[in-house]
């Protein structure tokens, strides 16, 4: 009897460890699916509108490659706090493996050895063909014969203005060619003050980054002079044969708030509380990036116009691409080039077209009807200014010092404004203290 259960015993454990044994492969095929899984970390900045546009478009990249999970790492702002982020995950050793950075920072990083060469992975894919991409951009992504990003947008900095204030003043919109006089005489007729000589409408307002992030450049190179040379490595504001243009520059960026009173003064700005005056209706101009229609179309309160800036001797504005790199460190880099690739080719770029969130890197992605015709504004314009402007990033010695040169010339202009100092001593203070700065050994 005992022979008989046991042999039945033995059977039936048999016949169980055969039905287990497909179950007991499938967990160990899940196992290894799982293990095989990469997960990346795409680090960016952006609205959450803009994050949800390009959810959308990750969300279509993982179908198409189940074998990759994308987490966004989403940093509020693009200035000093995502750039403080980005070296602090990658001095502990835990970088993003994708990055979405801007031209003004994109040469701090590789200077401080934190990204990855991307020339082979590029070069290598005939996907990237360099023909299909607005030139300024592969320009700006070049260091030294090396590209450590790919592009995926640009931005160029143009005029904006209200057509409801400029018909109801009976004021003709600026246009393109206008020069700095000219723009001025029409300023100063849409500036409304109250009984008491306090402003309650301004003609002109600047961004409220312009400052630290030394925007008024621009205005150096728009009178023939500029703030550095060798692609950033020799500061010459106030140097020959520079320091005179550079001065008359800077004497009407100056004069604009404390003489014509068309524009509130960088620290005036502070008492708005980031307020947006020009959306607001309290400014009838304001020059910003090609962004803003995407801001826009968020908020339809009023009809606008864009066109060139004003200039003195010569039309000139900034441009700056957005590009995704892969830091050095990255867990999974060939997947990371692999994401980076299909916002940068594929249908993502058409998306951002129709956004208005900045000018794609992609030709193509610009042709379109609906681009050129969006918000109700021809938008050739932005291209054609972009494309006639400088990039706003540099290679050299200033890269590595970028925000205490901002520090040292924001800081020395604000006390021109308040009227603690002279121009012209702000001027040569600048000078000294940047070249200190740049003598350092990196």
């Amino acid at each position: 009897m005992t022979r008989v259960l046991s042999f039945k015993f033995r059977t039936v454990a048999r016949v169980l460890l055969f039905l287990a044994l497909p179950l007991l492969f499938l967990v160990g095929c899940e196992k290894e699916n799982k293990s095989d899984l990469k997960e990346l970390e795409f680090m960016l900045s952006g609205k959450p509108s803009e994050l949800k546009v390009l959810r959308k478009q990750i969300d279509r990249f993982e179908a198409e490659n189940p074998g990759i999970k994308v987490h966004l790492l989403h940093v509020p702002g693009s200035g000093k706090e995502y750039e403080q982020k980005f070296l602090t995950m990658a001095a502990a050793g835990t970088p993003a493996d994708l990055a979405m950075v801007f031209t003004m920072i994109y040469y701090t990083y590789i200077q401080r050895g934190t990204l990855l060469d991307l020339t082979s992975m590029i070069e290598e894919d005939p996907d990237f063909r360099k023909e299909d991409y607005f030139e300024t951009n592969w320009e700006g992504l070049e260091y030294h014969g090396a590209y450590y990003g790919v592009p995926l947008m640009w931005i160029t900095y143009v005029l904006y203005y209200n057509k409801q204030i400029f018909d109801k003043e009976g004021v003709k919109y600026p246009y393109d060619g206008m020069r700095w006089d000219e723009f001025v005489d029409v300023a100063k007729r849409l500036v409304h003050r109250d009984s008491d000589g306090r402003i309650l409408q301004y003609a002109f307002v600047w961004p409220d980054f312009y400052m630290k992030e030394s925007l008024w450049y621009l205005l150096l190179h728009q009178n023939g002079g500029r703030a550095l040379l060798r692609d950033g490595d020799e500061y010459v504001l106030g140097k020959e044969p520079y320091v005179r243009a550079n001065t008359e520059a800077l004497r009407y960026f100056i004069d604009l708030s404390e003489k014509h009173h068309i524009s509130p003064a960088s620290y005036e700005l502070e008492q708005f509380q980031g307020m947006d005056l020009f959306l607001e209706g309290k400014a009838a101009m304001k020059l910003s990036g090609s962004w803003e229609p995407f801001v826009f179309r968020e908020r339809k309160f009023f009809e606008w116009g864009v066109t060139s800036l004003p200039f003195s001797t010569n039309p000139y504005t900034f441009h700056s691409s957005t590009m995704l790199v892969v830091p050095k460190g990255a867990k999974h880099p060939k997947e990371a080039f692999k994401l980076a690739k299909y916002l940068s080719c594929g249908e993502h770029q058409n998306i951002l077209a129709e956004t208005g969130r900045a000018i794609p890197s992609l030709i193509s992605a610009t042709q379109t009807d609906f681009y050129k015709k969006s918000f109700e504004v021809d938008r050739d314009i932005m291209i054609q200014v972009a494309k006639s402007g400088g990039r706003s990033g540099y290679k050299g010695k200033s890269a590595m010092y970028r925000s205490e040169i901002y520090d040292i010339e924001k800081r020395n202009l604000e006390l021109v404004f308040l009227h603690q100092i002279s121009l012209e001593e702000a001027i040569q203070r600048i000078q000294q203290r940047v070249e200190n700065v740049l003598s350092k050994e990196r």
